[in-house]
């Protein structure tokens, strides 16, 4: 309450100006507390964030663990397989080593059967006589089949024959 500068203030006015001092004074306490609940309130934040601070840099270094304990164990699957591969092609080369011998093998057992030219040249003289006789052969067999069937045909007309005389002599 304000009171105007020329009245005179009251023992009542006194009092009420008291009460409002002490009101203020209780706000003032208050808002202290208020003060020091904030204060409290921002070093719990301080803290808070020292703590993320602190786990953001174990994550960080666990990051970086993590990332080279990946490189290692990527070096150590590329180790593994280039040494399985290594492994593989000395097994695929000592198979293909194996076919190629066989078939060296192969090709040495055929030259060895192989005919020379002279032992060709012969089977081919002796295969070529062996085809003349058998033409020679045929040749006799048709000429004889003909000359059978020639007979055939001649016996088959003198038989007709025969039964035309007989059937002209019993008709007379």
């Amino acid at each position: 309450m304000r009171q105007d500068s020329n009245k005179t203030a009251t023992k009542g006015d006194i009092q009420d100006l008291e009460g409002d001092i002490q009101n203020l004074k209780g706000d003032i306490q208050d808002l202290k507390g208020n003060v020091q609940d904030l204060k409290g309130n921002v070093q719990g934040l301080k803290s808070n964030f020292q703590g993320l601070k602190q786990d953001f840099q174990d994550l960080k270094q666990d990051m970086q663990c993590f990332k080279t304990e990946i490189q290692k164990d990527m070096q150590d699957f590329r180790t593994e397989i280039k040494a399985d591969l290594k492994h593989a092609i000395k097994q695929s080369e000592t198979k293909l080593y194996g076919l190629i011998k066989m078939l060296f093998d192969s090709i040495e057992e055929i030259k060895a059967k192989m005919l020379t030219r002279e032992e060709h040249q012969n089977s081919m003289e002796l295969l070529d006589a062996y085809a003349t006789e058998l033409k020679d052969i045929r040749e006799e067999r048709i000429l004889r089949e003909k000359q059978n069937l020639h007979l055939d045909d001649t016996v088959n007309d003198h038989e007709k024959r025969i039964k035309v005389l007989e059937n002209k002599s019993i008709c007379s």
